[in-house]
């Protein structure tokens, strides 16, 4: 597995070839970890399953030929998850960096109901997440909750 920096090719597109059969450019999400993007990726599957759909795309694993050779075997190289439409991108960074996430960026997510508001709130928050909004009628929205997870990602979940 090649665990540097990697140059996808763009698609060739012929003359008189329709433009709905290329790919369009998207704007992603990307996640970096620091050797947990696996166990955010499980927590959530687990977590937005039962309330939004949710789903896993891809988890491609480092081998030992990484700069931190076998201690990094097995972390996520490319993980991909949608969640609720959004796709998500994850990567455990080798290099260790002096930075985390912010809750200056954060996942907005629309639910159903206020349960699925409540849930998700108290499964994010779980082993060492915190509240910036408790879930609660703040008058904007019937339920909404702003958590941020144990990986420190931020989540605003909202039953309009």
């Amino acid at each position: 597995m090649r665990w540097g920096p990697q140059r996808y090719p763009r698609p060739m597109i012929e003359q008189n070839t329709p433009a709905a059969t290329t790919s369009a450019p998207s704007a992603t999400p990307f996640l970096m970890f620091q050797g947990e993007a696996g166990a955010a990726m499980d927590l959530y599957l687990s977590a937005f399953g039962p309330h939004a759909p949710t789903a896993e795309l891809r988890r491609d694993l480092f081998d030992a030929s990484t700069p931190r050779g076998e201690e990094w075997a097995g972390k996520v190289s490319h993980g991909e998850i949608e969640v609720a439409g959004q796709r998500l991108r994850f990567f455990d960074s080798f290099t260790e960096h002096a930075f985390g996430f912010t809750p200056a960026v954060s996942l907005f997510v629309e639910l159903e109901n206020p349960e699925s508001v409540d849930a998700l709130a108290e499964a994010l928050k779980a082993d060492g997440g915190q509240d910036y909004m408790p879930a609660g009628d703040y008058g904007f929205s019937r339920r909404f909750a702003w958590v941020g997870d144990r990986f420190g990602m931020t989540w605003q979940l909202n039953a309009a």
